[in-house]
């Protein structure tokens, strides 16, 4: 008999929806004989799953209590909850029951070991903890890594997070230290992910106030399909990232396997996955290593085949108590 499988997601079309909706479609497009699967990330499913009949349901949203017909639930905790649920979105104020989520979960599934060790897991939960990384979609196309000439940066980020946006300051220092040295050239700095929220709002004041160099070309833009995502990463030759919030952001696995050259902050997580020659623990420093022509970046790329052992691991975990 198969067994029946529910991933349960967030319907934001951000990087954790995708990541459940990827896994889900492998399955059932490759082990239908096996696993019934069903991808879910409506309001009324989340209602719905707390009492249907399952063998395992995966889920990144807490639920209010553990679920009644599933015989296994597997909770997947991608970013620090205790900062995180300080935000006004609704479903963020979700992660307010993650301890009770954690307690009665059979499995707890994180994307590092980042998040055991900062949260103090191991002590806790260790018998319970999986390392599920975060994974790239295969591309037929990449960047064609643009000349120099044409200095065109990236960044991708949410301004529904105060801890996300509030950064992108920094980003504007390294934009501003590049021009001085380049300053005869044109400099375009496209930052995706801005909304109507007062956070974009008070940002854009930020910005607005900022005398720019008629050479400097700052675009902000609406969050964006996976298409034209992709248009971004065609376009431009540097991606950037500062950030004192995520814990693995597939968002910059993308621009690397997109062929751009990529440069963040020294934040805690980035150790556990990134090269360290593309980690920076200064403007100065991204500064700096954006104008040296040897860029490195070894960093390991998943796609959803390196991580089907692991996935397939936790499918056939059975209870033993």
């Amino acid at each position: 008999m198969k067994k029946k499988i529910y991933f349960l997601a967030p319907k934001n079309e951000w990087w954790t929806y995708f990541y459940y909706k990827e896994i889900s479609e492998y399955f059932i497009k490759n082990h239908s004989e096996l696993y019934e699967v069903y991808f879910c990330h409506s309001l009324k499913d989340y209602i719905k799953l707390h009492f249907i009949k399952a063998d395992i349901i995966f889920s990144i949203i807490p639920f209010f209590f553990q679920p009644m017909g599933a015989k296994k639930y597997f909770f997947n905790l991608h970013g620090n909850y205790k900062i995180e649920r300080k935000n006004s979105w609704l479903w963020v104020k979700l992660l307010y029951l993650t301890e009770l989520n954690l307690w009665f979960s059979d499995k707890i599934i994180l994307t590092s070991y980042f998040l055991a060790d900062k949260l103090n897991f191991r002590e806790k939960y260790n018998n319970k903890i999986e390392i599920l990384p975060n994974f790239v979609g295969e591309i037929e196309e990449k960047n064609k890594q643009l000349t120099e000439d044409n200095l065109h940066f990236l960044t991708i980020t949410s301004f529904k997070f105060y801890n996300k946006w509030k950064w992108i300051i920094n980003l504007w220092k390294v934009i501003k230290k590049i021009w001085e040295y380049y300053h005869n050239k044109e400099i375009v700095f496209t930052i995706v992910g801005a909304d109507k929220s007062d956070n974009f709002i008070q940002i854009k004041k930020e910005f607005d106030a900022i005398v720019f160099s008629q050479n400097i070309k700052i675009i902000f833009k609406w969050w964006l399909n996976k298409d034209e995502i992709k248009n971004e990463f065609l376009t431009h030759n540097t991606f950037l990232y500062w950030t004192y919030l995520d814990n693995y952001p597939g968002v910059i696995l993308e621009a690397i396997q997109y062929n751009l050259r990529v440069f963040t902050n020294n934040f805690e997580s980035f150790g556990y996955f990134l090269d360290k020659n593309i980690i920076c623990k200064s403007e100065e420093e991204m500064f700096h290593k954006i104008l040296k022509k040897d860029y490195e970046n070894t960093t390991k790329i998943y796609t959803i085949k390196d991580i089907l052992e692991t996935i397939t691991h936790i499918l056939e975990w059975k209870k033993t108590y």
